[in-house]
């Protein structure tokens, strides 16, 4: 170290150690980021060709929106060689000055375009063509970075009608993919109303326990299946399937729509009362 000849360390996560393929998004860290896209200090014999790349943190605002609209922009680009990829900025070393950021607190995810042009790092210095700010002259849509691409890439322009289909095809799917989203909802909804309606009906005849100490019907307890065994205690690791409706019977939670159990010690006021003073009372089973 003292000598200098001990290269700097640099934050990074594993090479995911895929290959580079078209027409899907690419999960780029800090170790193949100088090697595979910008060639410092490696040479060029294994730099790909142009990268589209975002760079985001994982609270970036309308990531999971922002990351939809590259894996669309894999698909459209297929047939053009461009990479597409993605930087996960905060578990990966990123610099400020090679991407040309003047606030090193930045937030908003951020698209650049390195293009291969020339063989030489000084010619593949990333070029901003989109970014998630409101106020952005170049706004993060599919559309955006198709026309700045069009503006900068000369085999863009000569793949435009086949990028047209592409987007054509896309749009399809999306609309496809949207109308069943729409008649799946509409069936679970469905679902969901007609067992509300058995279960309300079920719980007619079915007996209501008063869980509150004072009996004030502060907490009351249905039984629609009997457990066995013993009530747990105070401490006792409680685990169970639950789901949380309002009064008119709309579904505002489910641990069954996650496949998840909850679980959580009982009587320590880590949940909402009436759990604590109802599950003291049910045993292995019971629902």
């Amino acid at each position: 170290y003292l000598q200098g000849k001990l290269h700097p360390s640099f934050k990074s996560q594993p090479d995911p150690g895929k290959k580079w393929q078209h027409g899907t998004v690419m999960e780029v860290v800090h170790s193949m980021l100088g090697k595979k896209i910008l060639g410092y200090n490696h040479g060029m014999d294994d730099v790909v060709g142009d990268v589209v790349l975002m760079a985001y943190k994982n609270w970036s605002p309308n990531k999971d929106k922002h990351n939809a609209t590259m894996e669309r922009l894999a698909t459209i680009l297929k047939d053009t060689g461009i990479v597409v990829a993605t930087f996960d900025s905060y578990e990966n070393f990123f610099d400020n000055q090679v991407f040309q950021v003047e606030d090193e607190h930045w937030q908003e995810c951020r698209v650049y375009l390195i293009a291969g042009g020339e063989a030489t790092p000084e010619v593949r210095k990333p070029i901003l063509v989109a970014d998630g700010s409101k106020e952005s002259s170049l706004p993060l849509t599919q559309g955006n970075i198709l026309k700045q691409l069009k503006a900068k890439l000369p085999e863009i322009q000569q793949e435009w009608n086949t990028i047209k289909d592409n987007v054509a095809e896309v749009r399809r799917q999306v609309a496809e993919e949207k109308e069943r989203n729409k008649k799946e909802a509409e069936e679970a909804k469905k679902q969901a109303e007609e067992e509300a309606e058995k279960l309300e009906e079920k719980l007619k005849s079915i007996p209501k326990i008063d869980c509150t100490k004072d009996e004030d019907n502060g907490v009351i307890k249905q039984t629609i299946k009997e457990g066995t065994g013993d009530v747990p205690k105070k401490g006792d690791q409680v685990e169970a399937h639950y789901t949380g409706t309002l009064l008119d019977g709309t579904k505002f939670d489910s641990s069954r729509d996650r496949d998840e159990t909850f679980k959580f010690p009982l009587g320590a006021s880590q949940v909402i009362r009436c759990w604590d003073m109802a599950f003291a009372t049910m045993k292995v089973g019971e629902k």
